[in-house]
Parts: C-alpha cells; sequence; structure tokens
C-alpha cells in the first residue's frame, strides 16, 4: 500500500483545512487525520464508510481520494448540519496566497478536487441520530466510522454510540 506525499496533503488541506488564530494567522487544523484516514481506507478497503462531521471536507476527500487511487468502489456517507450547498466563508491557501470567499461545499470541491474523489462521497445534512437512524433503515451498515463532528464529550460520545448501532 502506498501513500502519497506529505506535500500532496498539505495542499488538501490547504484548501480544506485552514483556521485562522489569536492573531490573524492561519494554520492547519489537524491535518494528521488526512494521511491516517488515506491509510486506513487504503489498508482496510471499506466499502461503506460514515462520516460525522463533514466540515469542510478534509477528512471526506482524503478517504475519497484513497479509494479512487486504489480501486475501491465503496462510498463516504458524510453527515453535517451545514447542507452542501449553502455558502459561507471559505478560508484557504493556494499557489497565489491566503484567500477567503464564499463558498459551498458542493461548488468549491467541484471547483478543485477530482470527479473521481467527489463521486464517492455522499454529503447528508441534518442532526448525526435521525441521519443514522434513516441509514440503518435503508443499509446494510458500515466498515468504517469516523467521528469527528461536535468536538465536545457529550456530541462524541453521542456521535460514538449511533455509529456502534
Amino acid at each position: 500500500m502506498s501513500v502519497p506525499a506529505d506535500q500532496e496533503f498539505d495542499r488538501v488541506a490547504d484548501l480544506t483545512a485552514l483556521r485562522r488564530d489569536a492573531t490573524g494567522g492561519v494554520y492547519r487544523s489537524n491535518d494528521a487525520r488526512g494521511p491516517l484516514l488515506y491509510a486506513l481506507v487504503a489498508a482496510r478497503r471499506p466499502q461503506r464508510v460514515l462520516e460525522f462531521g463533514t466540515g469542510r471536507g478534509y477528512g471526506a476527500l482524503c478517504m475519497a481520494w484513497a479509494m479512487a487511487v486504489h480501486g475501491i468502489s465503496g462510498t463516504i456517507s458524510t453527515i453535517d448540519l451545514v447542507p452542501q450547498r449553502r455558502s459561507f466563508d471559505w478560508l484557504y491557501r493556494d499557489e497565489r496566497g491566503v484567500h477567503e470567499e464564499p463558498s459551498s461545499r458542493e461548488s468549491f470541491w467541484r471547483s478543485r478536487f477530482p470527479r473521481a474523489w467527489l463521486e464517492r462521497i455522499v454529503p447528508l445534512e441534518g442532526r448525526s441520530a435521525s441521519v443514522v437512524e434513516r441509514l440503518r433503515r435503508d443499509e446494510t451498515g458500515f466498515d468504517l466510522a469516523f467521528v469527528d463532528g461536535g468536538h465536545d464529550r457529550a456530541t462524541a460520545g453521542h456521535d460514538l454510540l449511533a455509529a456502534a448501532g
């Protein structure tokens, strides 16, 4: 199993995982999750992945990237309260520097990431409990779950229990 170079993950993180610090500077937030999720998907080859908390998509995109590169025909169902088409201020860095502009996940992803990645991601909107309940009625389960929604103890615990089903 091969994993892309750090610089390739840095590029994806610069587009999806930048945050501002207290001084107004920017940093990559928890960018180690990208290579970790990529490696897990490449090694375990899950067909059905459930992600709690899409955010701007760093985790989902890295998992979809692994699926595309390693010929895994699976999907990533990613749950978030923010609709895929809702615009918000998007902070990112590219070869021209740091930018912040209104964009939705849908349009930002479509303009910057390969279609082979995007066709593996199924964005779902809503509260995790109700979305997971609906998924369990319609699906046969999940091979891998990534809990990265609300970062307080109660929300993370709730999502972990929902994933365990």
